[in-house]
């Protein structure tokens, strides 16, 4: 009987624990993936997923009207960053751990949508 009530109170941790969101400083993964300054956003949507050998994070963030022509400059000025119908679009993929990075810069949303893969 202890061996179950054991098993149920780690389970409980565990479900626990999990479930808890970390805090994300948006404005340093950005420049850390991409060298974008970042300051004045908000965040519109941030979630993550993950299942048995498979993990996304997904976050869009809004760019304050005030940054948006420093943003977009910066995103012109820089060749990671490649022209799409909607704005810009900037991806990086490590091979050796099955990880992606997206970053898509809605030009008339003045959004950033972020999505990470890892398989």
């Amino acid at each position: 009987m202890k061996t179950k009530n054991i098993f149920y109170l780690l389970l409980s941790v565990i479900a626990l624990t999990s479930c808890n969101k970390k805090e994300i400083d948006f404005s340093k993964q950005i420049y850390d993936d991409t060298g974008l300054h970042l300051n004045g956003y908000k965040v519109l949507q941030d979630e993550n997923s993950s299942a048995i050998g498979d993990y996304t994070e997904n976050y869009y963030v809004k760019i304050d009207s005030v940054e948006f022509i420093s943003v977009l400059k910066q995103i012109k000025n820089d060749l990671n960053w490649n022209k799409t119908p909607y704005g810009y679009n900037f991806q990086s993929y490590e091979k050796e751990y099955n990880k992606s990075k997206t970053y898509e810069f809605n030009v008339t949303n003045k959004t950033i949508n972020y999505l990470y893969s890892e398989d």
